[in-house]
């Protein structure tokens, strides 16, 4: 490796910190819950615009019914053998949870997605152009920012198969743990189950209702008996149905999350909801079913860890801490490069808290650690990597 070409990458990251900090701000300062498409169009359009000024180039994919996608590498060009940064610009939170949306406090950013996942995609857009700064070009770099990831997509709206293919590794910059990486996850699956029944008055009932709620809960209680929380997890988290508590509910709709850790799990998967959509759960209901979300589980390789190594050890070298690699039970992107023979290690983002809560922060000294970290284990991928992994 030249090390005036990693030099010339961390001076871009030094010069550029309270720029990189204050885009971090205002990224979050655009509050894009991932069921609001239009809120997430427009924290996707902040990024497109701020990479464009920067001279990169941006490609947007774009989502009929969820948030839009964008890929921003140095130029137009073929991408094979290449390198590929990742993370997402949806969040969780209602607009408006956070008060004042963004908050700086002790080294701390407070606001939705300061850590999951926009610290990680600024600390991701900086690395790509610490690179490009510094004449890096042995392998074509590519950021991958996503806009559906924390709802799942409809699969017509899955374009990362498209945009990994070609990549020798994956850097997910998810929210970023304390000591540890992750090199395998679970899949999540979400499964939406709409129960039918027949509508009526309680006071005229003279046999059995066609209760689309008791058919309902019959259904979560079965699929969630299944759960063996260590390889299969369902849990329920969502139902609407009814109107009126006199009324024979005749329409229920329930959302079961499931996480499988195996891929050999799939088959079995599909075929139990389908089964448990199809049962005849209180005589007279029907129920239909749809599937969101990732069915593909991020299975541990070879491959995976030996990036992992690559990365633990580009940390101690530059004097930070080592790493532990671990399995997660919640999913991420990152399945997919794993689904294409890709190495991939997940969660490598900024350091973050309180995920999903409000209570969220992100510590922003860690922005610089970790594009340090991302940008020396780049530049120190053997010309035949992965190859040397799977031997």
């Amino acid at each position: 490796m030249e090390r005036n070409i990693e030099q010339r990458a961390f001076d871009y990251i030094d010069e550029h910190f309270d720029e990189a900090v204050s885009f971090w701000k205002a990224l979050v300062e655009a509050e894009s819950p991932f069921w609001n498409k239009a809120a997430v169009d427009s924290a996707v359009t902040k990024m497109a615009e701020f990479a464009e000024s920067k001279g990169l180039f941006v490609k947007r994919r774009l989502c009929d019914t969820t948030g839009d996608g964008l890929i921003i590498s140095y130029s137009e060009g073929e991408y094979r053998n290449g390198v590929t940064l990742m993370a997402h610009l949806d969040t969780v939170h209602e607009i408006g949870s956070f008060k004042p949306a963004v908050e700086i406090r002790d080294d701390w950013m407070y606001g939705a997605g300061a850590g999951d996942c926009k610290g990680g995609a600024v600390m991701a857009l900086y690395t790509l152009l610490a690179l490009r700064h510094s004449g890096y070009r042995a392998r074509p770099v590519k950021l991958i920012l996503v806009g559906n990831e924390e709802g799942g997509r409809p699969e017509a709206e899955n374009y990362l198969p498209e945009e990994l293919n070609g990549s020798a590794a994956l850097f997910n910059c998810e929210t970023g743990r304390e000591k540890d990486i992750v090199t395998s996850r679970k899949a999540s699956i979400g499964a939406v189950f709409t129960v039918r029944g027949t509508a009526g008055h309680i006071g005229n009932l003279d046999s059995a209702p066609k209760s689309a709620i008791r058919a309902a809960a019959e259904k979560i209680l079965y699929l969630e008996s299944l759960s063996d929380y260590e390889n299969r997890t369902f849990v329920c988290g969502e139902v609407k149905g009814g109107s009126v508590f006199t009324s024979v509910p005749n329409e229920c709709t329930f959302k079961v999350n499931c996480r499988i850790r195996s891929s050999k799990d799939i088959p079995w998967l599909k075929q139990t909801l389908k089964e448990t959509s199809d049962r005849e759960d209180v005589i007279g209901t029907s129920a239909t079913l749809k599937l969101t979300g990732n069915i593909v589980p991020m299975s541990p390789s070879p491959a995976n860890e030996e990036l992992f190594q690559r990365f633990d050890a580009a940390s101690r070298s530059l004097g930070y801490h080592g790493w532990n690699p671990v399995h997660s039970g919640g999913a991420s992107d990152a399945s997919y490069a794993v689904q294409l023979n890709i190495p991939a290690i997940c969660a490598t983002g900024v350091l973050a808290e309180g995920s999903h809560t409000h209570n969220e922060r992100a510590n922003i000294e860690d922005l610089r650690t970790r594009a340090r970290i991302h940008i020396r284990t780049i530049l120190e991928l053997p010309k035949n990597f992965p190859l040397d992994a799977e031997k």
